[in-house]
């Protein structure tokens, strides 16, 4: 439902998933970029950082943490969150995107 758009249904998913596995981390990460494509990026941090509690080498949600701080605004946390993707993952399928958004935010802060 997620990778079709359909936001509100994901959504919805996942907190059925959370409701019978509240340690998912799958599913607490998934509940994130739902929130985050619904525009909760407050909420979506909440549940990235939780994710990555349950999980920590789940590398998604270290991209989506960074994602959400950025559409919040929070720039330095965004940074610090691609860099923590990059520190326990340097060659994981996600590092192109963090050192990317790395580069752009380095810039944007005057690093």
């Amino acid at each position: 439902a997620l990778e079709n758009g359909h936001l509100e249904k994901a959504s919805n998913a996942y907190r059925v998933v959370l409701a019978k596995d509240p340690n998912n981390a799958a599913a607490v990460s998934g509940l994130g970029w739902a929130l985050l494509e619904l525009g909760r990026a407050a909420q979506a941090v909440e549940q990235f950082e939780k994710s990555i509690k349950i999980k920590p080498t789940l590398g998604d949600a270290y991209i989506g943490l960074g994602s959400a701080h950025r559409q919040l605004g929070q720039l330095k946390q965004a940074y610090d969150s691609y860099d923590r993707y990059l520190g326990r993952f340097p060659k994981g399928p996600k590092a192109s995107i963090a050192s990317y958004q790395m580069d752009q935010l380095r810039k944007q802060l005057g690093m």
